[in-house]
C-alpha cells in the first residue's frame, strides 16, 4: 500500500486533545520538555490542514499584509496609535511597519509551550485576532469615510468567516540543526528555513477553549 505524504504525516503526528481550558499541565513526555530541538507553535485549527500539507514557509502569512497597511493608515489618520491593536499590528505583524522594503516575514516560535499556548488562545492567532479587534474600533468610529467602512467590513468578513469554526492549537516540531534557529527575544524564535511538515511531532487540540497562563 502506498500512502500519501499527508497520511504518514499523521501517522507519525501525537495528537493530544485536551478539554479543561485551565489544564495547565505539559502534555507531553518531559524528555521533550528539555530536548532543545523541540519548538512550538501556537495557532488556530483552520490552519491545520495547509500546515500539515506544507509545514511552515518564510513570506506566507495566513493575513494579507497590503489589508494589514490599510489598517494602520487608517488608524494613524483617526488618531488611535495608542490602541492595542495598533501596537501589535504595527510593532510586530507589520515587522516594524517598514513598507517598501524587502522585509521576510518568518513564522515566529518558541522553546515555552506555556507560551505557544497562551499564543493558541487568541481567535484566528495573535495578527488576525488583533485584525478583527482592529476592525471593531474602527467600525465605531464616527469620523471615518464610507469608504473605509466598507474596507473595514470587508476586511472583518473575511477572517470572521475564517476563523469562526475554530480552536486553538499547538504544534510541536523538533529541528535538524540548531543552526538554523534565529532569536528575536528570549522566548521568541524565527528559523532561517522553511519547516517541512514532518518535522511536526504532536498536535494538541483544544477544542473547548483555553485559559491564558502565566507561567515564570
Amino acid at each position: 500500500m502506498i500512502l500519501s505524504i499527508v497520511e504518514i504525516i499523521y501517522r507519525q503526528m501525537k495528537i493530544i486533545e485536551i478539554k479543561d481550558p485551565k489544564d495547565y499541565t505539559y502534555p507531553l513526555d518531559k524528555k521533550w520538555q528539555n530536548n532543545k530541538k523541540i519548538l512550538y507553535h501556537g495557532t488556530w485549527s483552520c490552519f491545520c490542514s495547509k500546515i500539515e500539507s506544507k509545514g511552515w514557509r518564510i513570506d506566507d502569512p495566513p493575513y494579507d499584509f497590503n489589508e494589514i497597511f490599510l489598517i494602520l493608515e487608517i488608524s494613524e489618520d483617526l488618531y488611535l496609535k495608542g490602541e492595542t491593536f495598533y501596537r501589535t499590528l504595527k510593532n510586530y505583524t507589520s515587522a516594524l511597519g517598514k513598507r517598501g522594503q524587502n522585509i521576510k516575514k518568518f513564522p515566529s516560535y518558541t522553546r515555552h509551550y506555556w507560551l505557544a499556548r497562551n499564543y493558541a488562545s487568541y481567535k484566528g492567532g495573535e495578527a488576525i485576532y488583533h485584525l478583527l479587534e482592529s476592525c471593531k474600533v474602527l467600525l465605531k468610529q464616527k469620523n471615518i469615510s464610507e469608504k473605509n467602512l466598507t474596507q473595514i467590513r470587508d476586511i472583518r468578513d473575511k477572517y470572521d468567516h475564517l476563523t469562526q469554526e475554530g480552536y486553538g492549537v499547538v504544534y510541536v516540531i523538533e529541528i535538524e540543526d540548531l543552526k538554523e534557529i534565529k532569536n528575536i527575544s528570549p522566548t521568541e524564535i524565527n528559523l532561517n528555513i522553511d519547516v517541512p511538515p514532518n518535522y511536526i511531532k504532536a498536535r494538541i487540540n483544544f477544542p473547548c477553549g483555553i485559559n491564558p497562563s502565566r507561567p515564570n
